[in-house]
């Protein structure tokens, strides 16, 4: 771990991460983490100077800062041109690595059109816009992880007692029950945040390459507590040796507003024979979570 000078009551951290790349935070003066930083292909600043963090984007050679309270601020609003790692990132639309605060540029056939759109709307409470679009950071950076194999923020984005629920088709034997016919159901397995990152890191070890697409993506706020969110998607994976595509659901908790954390993640298979498409009133959301 490097701690680089407090100033402003604000530090620079950073922690190795599997890959043995530096993963960077921001620390108060008692310690406490005021913000992860998820930028690439930057150039940092090392302490603060009049509330700003600044930094430099080497491919663009775009400046910006990070401010006091931990938000990412572009200076310029111009379109960052997306930097393909073409050993790791096939070249498609749904693929391209989108820059933090760079969410008004995107264009229609990124699936997280809809919902940014929404994120900027101007009828939006000024907290619930700032929620919205910290969820598309988080959510296309938990995609980039996948990629670069990177468990150390996949480790930071899930709370200690996160619930892991997945879900596998299974094939009942025909029998007098089921009119001789064989019937497929999803059962599901409950796994902590530890067996989930084990089982991960093991992934990671056993594939050179994993891309996940994510397409139908919905942002939800909680009807009574305005501080819980459901994020629901399509999910395509693949990777060397297995693939998939199915449905997946976080619950998003901003009581700790600049580093908010996942305390439910759900996967259902899309589907469950050869036709039959999981039904829609089957799959997760925030109505199936019990929050007294």
């Amino acid at each position: 771990m490097v701690t680089y000078p407090m100033q402003e009551d604000r530090a620079l951290v950073g922690v190795p991460n599997s890959q043995g790349e530096m993963a960077y935070m921001i620390v108060n003066g008692q310690s406490n983490v005021v913000s992860y930083i998820h930028l690439t292909d930057v150039k940092l600043d090392t302490i603060y100077r009049d509330g700003k963090l600044s930094f430099w984007h080497i491919p663009t050679g775009q400046k910006g800062y990070i401010d006091i309270n931990g938000k990412t601020v572009w200076e310029s609003q111009e379109q960052i041109e997306d930097k393909q790692e073409a050993d790791e990132q096939p070249v498609n639309k749904h693929n391209k690595i989108i820059k933090v605060n760079n969410w008004q540029a995107i264009i229609e056939q990124n699936p997280f059109y809809e919902e940014a759109k929404k994120a900027f709307a101007s009828g939006l409470e000024e907290t619930d816009k700032d929620n919205r679009q910290m969820i598309l950071d988080y959510v296309e950076q938990l995609r980039q992880s996948y990629g670069k194999k990177d468990i150390c923020f996949i480790e930071q984005v899930f709370s200690d007692n996160a619930l892991i629920i997945t879900g596998k088709v299974i094939r009942e034997a025909p029998s007098e029950s089921n009119n001789y016919l064989p019937q497929e159901k999803v059962t599901y397995n409950i796994r902590s945040k530890q067996q989930f990152l084990t089982k991960l890191k093991q992934v990671f070890a056993a594939n050179k390459k994993i891309e996940l697409i994510f397409s139908d993506f919905k942002i939800n706020r909680h009807p009574t507590i305005p501080t819980v969110y459901g994020v629901s998607l399509r999910q395509t994976y693949t990777s060397d040796i297995y693939a998939d595509d199915g449905y997946l659901f976080l619950l998003w908790d901003f009581q700790q507003a600049d580093s908010p954390q996942i305390h439910v993640r759900t996967w259902q298979p899309r589907i469950l024979d050869d036709q039959t498409v999981i039904p829609e009133n089957e799959i997760f959301s925030l109505r199936n979570f019990n929050f007294k």
